[in-house]
């Protein structure tokens, strides 16, 4: 899908003006469409910049950035040279700031101030959101596992006994869930061949993953930015870069590996910290890949609260999500069935999934919260690419 124009929201605001829910939901559609949303840099401290409209705080907010930096002209922000800074972050990435920033006094967001300036209480955004969610675009995984089976290709998913796979159809005499989607659940000694497929792409100098498809655009990770190379980098995790790009302008590489049919031996199981951006994607359904900083669960088994994880693998790093004051923390278990996903020695006790081998969301994987007592509750599991996330019983 091709992102709407700066004309075409244009027409959608004049249109919303009637008040019209179909017009409204098509506004907002097309807002929650978008990749980025864009911003313009608090001049006195870190962050977006807030403006007072009708005596109320308002986030500022752009439908691209040129219309942030035409307003930052405006408003005498650009530098001698006329460069101006804006801010790219995803309309997901608003979303889990809402709490931060109505708890800080902020109303609601505006759009294109000085154009149209449609705007939504902060109180309203997230129902906003659902009631639209499902005509916005929504991303589609690329890489995992694949099976070949009676000469079709299938994705497939590993079960959690290793000597099954469930494969997702359309496919002959495949069963059909609550859902509509198709399915068949087979042993891994009937299928022709099993193995994995990684995409990668090289975006300047940086090294990426290639993680999703929104229409006709790409979602990709990076451990390496390379912020010549043109697009905006959005840090997700320590050490780990995300940017969106057209389609297009991404030249595709596949790596396979081709998989034992029969498992070796019993899987690694490994933990990895989640920052609260990433937890928030588990209880929406959107986190289906793992990559960046993970332990042996066997060498972090006492480390039990949310202050000693932080202080056990080093997380108070500058611009760190994590406080050792914080009340919880969520850390992800999860298996390493093969050899495919490989991991860097970084510092002991801590492993890193580099680009290449990014690995999809395991059958099994858990959310567990820590909290302060040392209480640990397993919150949500994953089922698999056909049931995704779901709320632990």
């Amino acid at each position: 899908m091709t992102e709407p124009t700066a004309e075409q929201f244009d027409q959608l605001a004049a249109e919303s003006r009637a008040g019209t829910e179909e017009a409204n939901s098509a506004l907002w559609t097309a807002v929650f469409s978008l990749s980025r949303w864009w911003f313009l840099p608090d001049s006195a401290q870190p962050g977006l910049r807030i403006g007072v409209i009708d005596g109320r705080p308002f986030l500022l907010a752009f439908t691209s950035d040129d219309r942030a930096r035409q307003q930052a002209v405006a408003w005498g922000m650009a530098a001698p040279d006329g460069s101006v800074n804006v801010i790219a972050s995803t309309p997901q990435n608003v979303l889990n700031m809402v709490d931060g920033m109505r708890s800080s006094g902020v109303f609601g967001v505006t759009f294109d101030h000085g154009v149209t300036g449609f705007f939504a209480p902060l109180e309203n955004l997230r129902p906003i959101y659902q009631h639209v969610q499902s005509r916005v675009p929504q991303e589609q995984p690329v890489g995992g596992w694949y099976a070949k089976y009676g000469g079709q290709e299938y994705r497939a998913d590993l079960l959690a006994d290793g000597d099954q796979v469930e494969l997702i159809g359309p496919g002959p005499d495949f069963a059909v869930d609550e859902t509509g989607q198709l399915f068949l659940q087979v042993p891994t000694s009937t299928l022709d061949e099993l193995y994995a497929v990684n995409l990668t792409a090289t975006v300047g100098t940086a090294r990426c993953a290639i993680l999703a498809t929104v229409g006709d655009q790409m979602r990709l990770l990076t451990a390496q930015p390379d912020h010549s190379a043109g697009p905006t980098w959005n840090a997700v995790d320590h050490d780990v870069f995300e940017t969106v790009l057209p389609s297009a302008d991404v030249q595709v590489a596949g790596l396979q590996t081709d998989l034992p049919k029969e498992p070796a031996q019993a899987p690694l199981i490994l933990q990895k910290v989640l920052t609260p951006e990433q937890t928030r994607a588990c209880f929406d359904g959107r986190l289906r890949h793992i990559a960046g900083y993970v332990a042996p669960l066997e060498s972090v088994l006492s480390l039990r609260t949310p202050a000693q994880v932080i202080e056990g693998l080093e997380l108070e790093y500058p611009g760190s999500p994590f406080a050792a004051t914080d009340s919880s923390i969520a850390v992800l278990r999860f298996p390493m069935r093969d050899g495919t996903w490989r991991l860097e020695t970084r510092s002991a006790p801590r492993y890193f999934i580099d680009m290449p081998h990014v690995m999809p969301m395991p059958v099994g994987a858990e959310l567990q919260l820590f909290s302060q007592d040392g209480t640990q509750q397993v919150a949500m599991r994953y089922g698999g690419t056909r049931t995704g996330w779901r709320h632990a019983v």
